[in-house]
């Protein structure tokens, strides 16, 4: 069987598991992983089409006091095609838990020692999800290949840093871009009050 029947069977099973309307399967992201570790995602296993690993990201939509959230139950399918729930191996494990608000549902890496890394993607947007994933995956290439926990703990501060950068980065690069905006309107404002006056004057 291959990458894509196997993830359209584990896809098909966490339909059936989740059938009832206060827990209901809405859909699944499958995440490519390619030779080179390039992520990539859909919610169509096409994607899959080349890949040598990939995850499964099956959404449902879950009552929780009195409003409906989405959930997300994570398998790993490794590259003999075997499907792992949560597991990357025996040491590492990638879940999704809700950060505080239910609607914050953030993907988590955790190590057996105790070691934890989370991201908290915009779910229904496929850039954000393949973006927070590769982050995931290139942590876990980067942690697994070292057995101190001190050591995976500089590199999951280091990660944290870059992270922080980045969304600082896009901080600025949207307010650039609103401040942009504002001096187009302001000059488009300009010109017409100085054709009015040109108008005016003649």
């Amino acid at each position: 069987m291959g990458l894509i029947d196997v993830a359209i069977r584990q896809a098909e099973l966490n339909k059936k598991k989740y059938s009832n309307p206060h827990r209901k399967y809405t859909d699944t992201i499958f995440i490519a992983i390619q030779e080179n570790d390039i992520i990539t995602c859909l919610k169509n296993p096409i994607v899959l089409e080349n890949a040598q690993q990939c995850i499964l990201a099956h959404r449902r939509s879950e009552l929780a006091e009195t409003n409906y959230y989405d959930w997300f139950d994570i398998e790993y399918i490794d590259e003999h095609g075997e499907p792992f729930e949560k597991c990357l191996d025996k040491n590492f494990s990638l879940c999704v838990e809700h950060d505080g608000s239910y609607r914050n549902q953030m993907l988590r890496l955790k190590s057996s020692d105790g070691i934890r890394y989370g991201w908290l993607p915009l779910w229904n947007n496929t850039a954000s999800v393949k973006d927070c994933f590769q982050a995931m995956w290139n942590l876990y290439n980067e942690l697994r290949k070292i057995e101190s926990s001190k050591e995976r703990s500089v590199i999951v501060e280091l990660y944290k840093k870059d992270e922080k950068i980045l969304q600082q980065k896009k901080e600025i690069a949207n307010f650039s871009y609103a401040n942009a905006l504002l001096e187009r309107e302001r000059d488009m404002y300009k010109r017409l009050l100085d054709d009015i006056k040109d108008l005016l004057h003649k």
